[in-house]
C-alpha cells in the first residue's frame, strides 16, 4: 500500500517540477521563438517538410485539414491492420 502512495507523490511531485520549464519552453515554441533544440530539430523539420512537399507558411484551408486527418487514419488504420495480420510471425510473439 505505501509503495503506491510513494509512486503516485513522485509522479505528483515529478510533474509539478516539470510544468514551469515546459511550460516556458511550450510558449516559445507556440510564439516562433528559437529554444535550445532549435538548432537540433530543425534541419530535420525542414527535410520532413521537403519531403511531404509542404509549405510551412501557407495557410491550411479546412477541405485541406479534413483530406489530411483522413489520410493520416487511413493510412493509420491500415498500418495497424498489417500489423495484427503478421503478429503471429513477428519476433517476442509468445
Amino acid at each position: 500500500m505505501t509503495h503506491e502512495w510513494l509512486s503516485v507523490l513522485l509522479f505528483l511531485g515529478v510533474v509539478v517540477l516539470l510544468a514551469l520549464p515546459l511550460g516556458r519552453y511550450m510558449a516559445k515554441v507556440y510564439t516562433g521563438e528559437p529554444t535550445w533544440l532549435s538548432r537540433l530539430l530543425r534541419p530535420i523539420e525542414t527535410g520532413l517538410y521537403r519531403l511531404c512537399r509542404v509549405d510551412e507558411k501557407e495557410e491550411m484551408s479546412w477541405k485541406a485539414y479534413t483530406a489530411g486527418f483522413l489520410w493520416f487514419n487511413v493510412m493509420g488504420l491500415t498500418a495497424l491492420f498489417l500489423l495484427q495480420q503478421i503478429q503471429g510471425w513477428l519476433p517476442l510473439n509468445p
